[in-house]
């Protein structure tokens, strides 16, 4: 399994409306791709606007193909205006043997 996390800040004023485009114009897409497992949002308790976007995958592949096929690119247009700085993306090889 391929996970990848997309750190986000936005002003803590604007999480609900992040919160709802992520919802309703990004999540439905981004669940439909091949090979994608899961994706939701998280808010952190501790620090007011940051936000992070987790995505699960069955293999790498899966998620590179999503990332270049130039449906990232489309959903960070969506919330672009909301950022406070550039989103920092981290990916991971999950080795729990799933």
């Amino acid at each position: 399994m391929w996970v990848r996390l997309i750190e986000v800040h936005v002003d803590p004023e604007h999480v609900g409306e992040f919160g709802k485009i992520y919802n309703e114009q990004i999540l439905p897409g981004l669940k439909a791709y091949d090979g994608n497992i899961d994706a939701f949002l998280m808010e952190s308790q501790d620090r007011p606007g940051q936000l992070v976007s987790f995505t699960s995958w069955k293999t790498r592949r899966d998620g590179d193909v999503y990332e270049s096929s130039g449906a990232y690119v489309k959903n960070v247009d969506k919330v672009k205006h909301l950022f406070l700085e550039m989103p920092t993306l981290w990916s991971y090889d999950v080795k729990n043997g799933a």
